[in-house]
């Protein structure tokens, strides 16, 4: 699995679209939101698979993945063989990045880096690379 280039581009598409795929009205994470912003592992899924399978999606990436083998394809066509830890990790930093705006006065990216510098070590991945 190719982890630095997988989280290069979910910093990509995170930043293009300028906030985390937090629903407000959910008051939740969403894979994708109604109003079409996605989560860490949202954006690697093309969106009309997100939409047509929107209210099928699981909790939790296991799940994700368990229900919907064909995301998981789509993923691993594009990065190779998942690394389960990796992607709830991922999944995990872009959840605690959208929801700690109460405690911290920095943006949605800044918040989602500092989680993110937590996995370097782990998973061999360097943030310093996301500009």
């Amino acid at each position: 699995m190719n982890k630095q280039r997988m989280l290069e581009d979910v910093w990509m598409r995170l930043k293009e679209q300028d906030a985390p795929g937090f629903d407000e009205y959910a008051k939740s994470c969403q894979y994708i939101t109604s109003d079409g912003r996605r989560c860490a592992v949202g954006v690697l899924l093309p969106m009309d698979y997100l939409y047509e399978h929107i209210n099928d999606f699981a909790d939790g990436v296991c799940e994700l993945f368990d229900d919907h083998p064909y995301a998981r394809k789509l993923i691993e066509k594009e990065y190779g063989p998942i690394e389960m830890d990796f992607m709830q990790e991922l999944q995990y930093a872009h959840d605690q990045a959208a929801t700690d705006e109460a405690r911290y006065a920095e943006s949605f990216l800044d918040r989602f880096r500092r989680q993110l510098k937590r996995l370097e070590t782990k998973h061999d991945i360097n943030t310093e690379k996301l500009i």
